[in-house]
């Protein structure tokens, strides 16, 4: 397994408030099909596991993959870092959402 982001280290900053991503680390991160950045653990170099996808537009998905896709728990949070979508996800399509923010 090929690893950009050691699964300990995305560990320790999916626990962290902060989610924005060491300086260089998209510059070595995986690219992906729609222009966007995956960092995190890779199977047959595709992102499999838990680990982080940076869109062009500002974007960011947190959680679960699996083929290059969000597929599992995950988050997705827009520029300024709020959230958008938030719930279990199927080949990179929201199928539970779970409820999130003040209004529990």
């Amino acid at each position: 397994m090929v690893c950009s982001l050691g699964v300990s280290a995305f560990a320790q900053q999916e626990d962290s408030e902060e989610r924005a991503p060491s300086p260089n680390s998209w510059a070595t991160a995986k690219p992906l099909k729609n222009g966007g950045f995956f960092e995190g653990p890779t199977l047959y170099n595709k992102a499999h596991g838990k680990g982080r996808e940076k869109f062009t537009d500002g974007r960011e998905y947190i959680g679960e993959f699996e083929g290059d896709f969000p597929d599992g728990y995950g988050t997705e949070y827009d520029s300024d870092g709020h959230i958008l979508k938030q719930g279990f996800w199927r080949y990179g399509v929201l199928i539970t959402s779970t409820p999130y923010g003040p209004d529990k």
